[in-house]
């Protein structure tokens, strides 16, 4: 129809130098040309073709008017083979864009697990188990400023290793050794369930003074939770001693706690107060820290509320060799699902 129409319009600008239009329609030529126009049959109006001047312009036309189709049959064509090849393109580009988006800014080789919800790649996050997609890191040692020591960036300098029991290469190369309660492994979690005595995962990797072990755990169940029970992570693991930064849900509270042989286990400092709201449901994430610097331990702790406390425990002299070891999750007369482990050193 477009080829058509164009075909009407260069008729009509050559015969629009010889026209003028009259109230019954097209009116006769002027000058000493007599020529017509004839009735094709089809409706529409064509000029003689006698050979004189006027002659030679419409075959000018008529050539124009073939070229004009030419050109725009294959304009056409040029047009959509474009527009498709464009099509292709920008949603290549659109779908490598998506995907940079999905694994985080400049990860080249993502695990496609996010942990912590930043929309980083836990193989590209500076701080896996913190919400960071900022990825400051003021000292530029490689671990962000989200999860360095509070008043002390220099403290942590990298990762020793880290575990979201979600299986991948970043899974630490060590074995999970678990010397008591049950621990069932889940979709992207670890539980720990242990109602006689304490519960402990330790993890083979030593770490030595100034790290610091960090756990992510909830309650899948406000119920079948003994008086004296908390969850939280181990540390200094040896042959005959470890200790433990434990939250209270019964309490709520922050307590450290010592084993050192034998079959009982010392609280060695307790928060002054609740570190969270008593109304604060048992499934809310909660995150336990144990910072041990040489000379003091630090108990701290967060939850995904916003609440936030800290105990600091100078250590004597004589159990400061108790502070090497291993580290992992513990679990006392309750049930406790585990999210993530982190060991910086």
């Amino acid at each position: 129809m477009l080829a058509r129409h164009l075909r009407h319009l260069a008729w009509l600008a050559v015969l629009a130098t010889g026209c003028s239009l009259s109230v019954g329609g097209l009116g006769s030529l002027d000058g000493d040309d007599d020529r017509v126009l004839a009735d094709d049959g089809s409706g529409d109006r064509l000029a003689d073709t006698s050979p004189d001047v006027s002659d030679e312009a419409d075959a000018r036309a008529r050539d124009d008017v073939a070229a004009e189709a030419d050109v725009e049959s294959g304009t056409d064509e040029s047009v959509e083979a474009d527009a498709e090849a464009d099509a292709d393109v920008s949603v290549e580009a659109d779908a490598e864009a998506d995907a940079a988006s999905d694994v985080g800014p400049g990860c080249i080789d993502p695990v496609h697990h996010d942990e912590d919800g930043d929309t980083i790649d836990d193989a590209c996050d500076l701080c896996p188990t913190w919400s960071d997609p900022d990825q400051l890191d003021s000292d530029h040692d490689g671990l962000g400023d989200a999860c360095e020591l509070s008043g002390d960036p220099t403290f942590l300098t990298s990762i020793a290793a880290q575990d979201s029991f979600w299986p991948s290469r970043l899974d630490p190369t060590a074995l999970w050794t678990a010397d008591s309660g049950v621990w069932t492994a889940g979709t992207d979690v670890v539980t720990g369930s242990q109602n006689t005595y304490n519960g402990n995962r330790s993890l083979g990797v030593a770490a030595a003074p100034r790290y610091a072990a960090e756990v992510r755990f909830a309650y899948p169940s406000g119920t079948g939770i003994g008086p004296e029970e908390y969850a939280g992570v181990l540390f200094g693991v040896g042959a005959s001693h470890w200790w433990t930064c434990g939250f209270s849900l019964v309490r709520r509270d922050l307590t450290l706690w010592q084993y050192s042989g034998g079959t009982s286990i010392y609280p060695r400092m307790s928060s002054p107060s609740s570190v969270e709201s008593v109304d604060r449901p048992y499934h809310l994430l909660r995150r336990v820290r144990a910072v041990w610097d040489g000379t003091s331990i630090v108990c701290t702790f967060d939850n995904a509320a916003g609440d936030s406390s800290q105990i600091t425990f100078p250590v004597p002299y004589g159990d400061i060799s108790s502070l090497a070891g291993s580290a992992g999750l513990c679990v006392y007369d309750a049930t406790a699902t585990f999210h993530s482990y982190v060991l910086y050193r």
